[in-house]
């Protein structure tokens, strides 16, 4: 009993406790002698802390103090062994050699830990006895009644036959319980151990699928750039385990190695390397000249043809050579001013001429690239008050593209899918104002920002928009913008990346990267013994998929789709399933064909089911009723070292998949089965006959050759055409007797009608290419197939724009009649003088113009007249008066535009006559005849020696008898038409000149000339 003068003290101890017989006690207590249910512990002091060692099965009484008999606190102390919390299973077997047991570490969702065994094929498995060791004090469940004490149990057969589990619990000693599930696995997982599938969740819809090797045992797995490395992978094998485990996160920098257990405890090691794709950027995003670091271009996103364009305004007297400044993402940049630079960001150039496009590439980290043109467009003088001009058309929102300038036509090219109702222009332009035509919205700012509707208006189909600039003279120019849209880049994806079957566990789909000789892509699948039906689910990249009963449409190609067929009824090992086609996007197809075969426990089974070189891409065929393997390779393929990837069923194939060998002769793979017994296949490989047949260089001896562009395909003709260019010197004969030298891929090459020839280079000639004649060629391969050329043979370009002749035929004079008048081409200037009758008519006069280049261009004023290619060229009635009309010559590969000045002056029809006296030629005299007048210069000749040497400063004037008031020292004078000293038609008149000799002695020089 518990009360004031005795203390109860139960005391616990943990349940792992093995005796309460024999405890060690530490007793503190205030002094004085320890007493034990009334016996005195000894001790050698009263000490206050005490050690005892003894039995506390039953409750024990504890008093301190002295021995005199006053009363003292007794203290109860009972020991409480705690009752044990172990409810754990260690072991479970039923009794099947070769068993492998996993037991769970974690509850299930259900909260039941699992238990698998894995056992061998065959295994009944109706009546299984299970054996379970545990820590409880019992277990209870299928086979086993409620068994008392920790230990090994054995329970009653329980029949595990068809995926039906047994549920087990062990309880503790404190009450606590555990649950356990076991499953029975019978079949292929006992010894197989392959991973079947590797997948990287990349998050958008991406995956990364692993491309297994599964003879080296390894898994690559590409990754786009800028993809962390550190990836929980998703992974599918055969064995009953896997570590790392399928979804733990791992850094794959370096080489993983993934182990796969077995259920009969065998292990494979696969390496697991990811790569990273090299990065696609490759665009320009800044371009500007450091010159005018304000003037940046406009860059187009979508090409017009070939190159994406950059459109960059500078003034009107910008110097011809300009330096570049590109910002661009790519690794690398090449083109004018630029040599190959690496890495992203911005680089300066050196400085180079503009007057015509150049070109930039920018080469990406994967080695695709993006070629741009760069055009510069030069602003118009300002003060020219004529001129309205559109320079530069762009559209900078919700998208940026450049428009193409020719004449007063602007053209546009809009990526697919814009909205071209709603889009901002920018307009760079010469004048006083602009306006939009449909809206009338006019703008004076430079340059001009028009939001809008790119459309034009109704009736459908829409007409262009125009655009009117008016100068400041109240001149006008009108331009019409014409808007399409880019065609859709449809995509090529068509890929099955994984076949699946509902309810079928453990089905490893196989899927060939490469088409078997019919062209289809193989799909090899084990699905367990004991299937019955297969309902297929595919998982693809595409528009849609098709075949087997499954019909799939996917609207967002090209991330991927699934796709669930209708069942199959599975009988009899292996069967094909209807082929599966899936579309791509732009229509492209491919075509997979399923083969299917049960996990077979055979032991006397020994069968190659599939033969495959990686290295060519092909797939042998199997004749297994001959035991006999044929594989055809593309011509070219080196047979002394080719390496196949085998699929059987048996215990081993030898030569192993995987080891390479030399198959110029056949080979023999011998196939062993389980019991030991042996099939031999007879591997034969052969080469196909080369379907090459193509002109790889045209060239001609004798002749530089500028380009040759061979056609990628045929046209419609079926020929493929060639073009070849050669420099403009070429004469025309020359063209007549061109000499082939071919290059070409293919067994023959013959020219049209003529016998095949194998000479490689072939020459051939001479032939005529004059006038646009073509020559065909044909070249054979050696599979008999044939490819069929046109050749064309042009003159370069030419660079070169002048005038040569201009000339006007018939000048009508104002009394009467006409005359001819050439003009004088001063080349140096640019100029065109001609001179006609003072009293010749200048309005309605047609000039025949002779000249070189691609194109003549009137101009009157300031505005562009239509280009002719007329040589020579005779232009409509003109009026010349004003002087006002000049001839623009464009080279022929449009890179030099040359302008021309016509200035036409009158001849006033002054003639002078003079006549010199005394003696000697004292006089000299010269006629200058100008624009409007005719100049006579007299100069005074000093000849004479000795006394008769005349002096400077002495000379006298005189002009019929008076004296001019002109210097002494005045050795020239001069008279014209016009002036203060103008001389008039029909005048006579006597110039005289005095000077002083050495001697002191006048001598007078006279000319006498009339103005007629």
């Amino acid at each position: 009993m518990c009360n004031s003068k005795s203390w109860c003290y139960p005391t616990h101890v943990p349940s792992s406790t093995p005796s309460l017989s024999s405890l060690e006690a530490k007793i503190a207590h205030t002094g004085g002698a320890l007493f034990r249910s009334g016996e005195q512990i000894p001790s050698s002091s009263e000490s206050l802390t005490q050690t005892y060692t003894g039995s506390f099965s039953s409750p024990t009484y504890w008093e301190a103090g002295s021995s005199s008999g006053q009363e003292k606190t007794r203290y109860k102390v009972t020991v409480i062994r705690d009752k044990a919390g172990d409810n754990v299973v260690n072991a479970l077997s039923l009794g099947i050699s070769g068993e492998i047991v996993t037991i769970g570490l974690g509850p299930q969702p259900d909260g039941k830990y699992a238990i698998m065994v894995m056992v061998p094929p065959g295994t009944l498995l109706t009546t299984l006895t299970p054996v379970i060791t545990h820590t409880g004090v019992s277990v209870t469940g299928t086979g086993i009644t409620g068994t008392g004490g920790a230990g090994t149990v054995t329970g009653t057969a329980v029949d595990f036959s068809a995926g039906k589990t047994a549920d087990y619990r062990v309880t503790a000693e404190n009450g606590g319980y555990r649950d356990y599930t076991v499953k029975v696995y019978e079949g292929s997982r006992f010894t197989s151990k392959e991973i079947t599938g590797f997948y990287f969740d990349l998050g958008g819809g991406f995956v990364a699928a692993g491309v297994i090797d599964e003879a080296a045992k390894a898994v690559e797995v590409k990754v786009p750039h800028g993809t962390s490395l550190s990836q929980a992978p998703v992974i599918y094998h055969t064995g009953v385990s896997i570590n790392p485990g399928s979804g733990e996160t791992r850094n794959f920098i370096n080489p993983v190695i993934y182990t796969v257990r077995a259920g009969d405890g065998s292990l494979a090691d696969y390496t697991v390397r990811v790569s990273v794709e090299q990065d696609s950027a490759k665009a320009i995003t800044g371009f500007r000249f450091s010159e005018y670091p304000a003037r940046t271009g406009v860059i187009g996103v979508t090409p017009r043809s070939g190159p994406l364009p950059i459109v960059v305004t500078v003034p009107y007297d910008a110097g011809p050579s300009l330096t570049p400044v590109i910002t661009h993402t790519g690794v690398s940049i090449t083109g004018t001013g630029i040599t190959g630079t690496g890495g992203a960001g911005t680089v300066t150039g050196t400085a180079a001429a503009f007057s015509s496009p150049q070109s930039y590439t920018v080469t990406a980290g994967d080695g695709s690239f993006q070629d741009y043109e760069v055009t510069v467009i030069k602003e118009a003088d300002t003060t020219n008050n004529s001129i309205a001009r559109i320079d530069g058309f762009y559209f900078t929102a919700p998208i940026t593209a450049a428009g193409s300038v020719t004449g007063t036509n602007i053209a546009v090219t809009v990526p697919y899918g814009t909205n071209v109702s709603s889009l901002t222009a920018e307009i760079h332009y010469t004048g006083a104002s602009i306006k939009q035509d449909i809206t009338g919205v006019l703008q004076t700012v430079h340059p001009a920002h028009m939001q809008g509707d790119f459309r034009g208006t109704p009736p459908l189909p829409p007409p262009p928009l125009t655009f009117t600039v008016t100068a400041a003279d109240s001149s006008t120019e009108t331009y019409t913008v014409t808007v399409t849209e880019a065609a859709k880049i449809l995509n090529t994806a068509r890929e099955i990346t994984k076949l699946e079957f509902a309810g079928v566990t453990g089905a490893a789909a196989l899927i060939s990267a490469a088409p078997n000789s019919g062209g289809k892509y193989p799909i090899e699948v084990t699905v367990p013994s004991g299937t019955t039906s297969l309902t297929p689910g595919i998982t693809y990249t595409g528009a849609s998929v098709s075949g087997g009963g499954i019909s799939g449409s996917n609207a967002n190609t090209p991330d991927p789709a699934t796709a669930t067929g209708s069942p199959v009824s599975f009988s009899g090992s292996p069967i094909t399933l209807p082929d599966y086609t899936v579309t791509a996007e732009n229509g492209d197809t491919k075509i997979y064909t399923v083969t299917v075969r049960e996990q077979n426990n055979d032991d006397t089974v020994k069968e190659i089911d599939l033969f495959y070189f990686a290295g060519p891409g092909v797939f042998g065929e199997i004749d297994q009723a001959n035991n006999a393997i044929t594989v055809s390779a593309p011509a070219g393929t080196d047979l002394s070292n080719l390496t196949p990837t085998i699929y059987f069923r048996g215990a081993s194939v030898s030569p192993p998949p995987g080891e390479a060998g030399d198959f110029k002769a056949n080979r023999i793979y011998s196939v062993k089965a389980r019991d030991g017994s042996s099939r031999n296949y007879t591997v034969s490989v052969t080469l196909r006959p080369s379907a090459e047949k193509e002109i790889t260089g045209f060239s001609f001896a004798g002749v530089p050759v500028r380009e040759t562009v061979i056609g990628a395909a045929e046209d419609g003709s079926g020929r493929i055409p060639i073009a070849v260019t050669v420099p403009e010197s070429v004469t025309a004969a020359k063209l007549g007797e061109l000499r082939p030298v071919i290059s070409y891929r293919g067994a023959s090459i013959a020219p049209e009608g003529e016998t095949p020839r194998t000479a490689n280079p072939f020459n051939d000639g001479p032939r005529n290419f004059a006038g646009g004649m073509t020559q065909i060629y044909r070249v054979t391969a050696e599979d008999s197939s044939v490819k069929t050329y046109e050749v064309t043979v042009h003159k370069e370009a030419s660079s070169a724009a002048i005038i040569t002749g201009f000339t006007f035929y018939a000048v009508p004079l104002g009394g009467g009649g006409t005359v001819p008048a050439a003009g004088f081409i001063d080349q140096g200037s640019q100029s065109i003088n001609i001179s006609v009758p003072y009293n010749a008519v200048l309005t309605g006069l047609a000039p025949v113009i002779t000249w070189i280049g691609g194109s003549i261009i009137p101009v009157v004023g300031s505005m562009n007249q239509t280009p002719s290619e007329a040589h020579p060229f005779t232009d409509t009635s003109r009026d010349f008066s004003g002087n006002n009309i000049s001839y623009k010559i464009k080279a022929e590969n449009n890179s030099n535009e040359v302008p021309y000045t016509v200035t036409i002056t009158k001849d006033l029809g002054l003639t002078i006559s003079y006549l010199h006296v005394v003696d000697g030629d004292f006089l000299e005299s010269r006629l200058n005849q100008g624009a409007g007048s005719v100049t006579l210069e007299i100069k005074a000749s000093e000849t004479g020696s000795g006394p008769d040497q005349f002096k400077d400063g002495s000379f006298e004037w005189y002009v019929d008898g008076k004296q001019l008031p002109v210097p002494p020292t005045t050795k020239t004078l001069t008279l014209s038409t016009s002036g203060p000293q103008a001389l008039a038609r029909g005048e006579h008149a006597v110039v005289a000149v005095a000077v002083k000799n050495g001697d002191g002695k006048h001598y007078t020089n006279r000319a006498e000339f009339t103005v007629e």
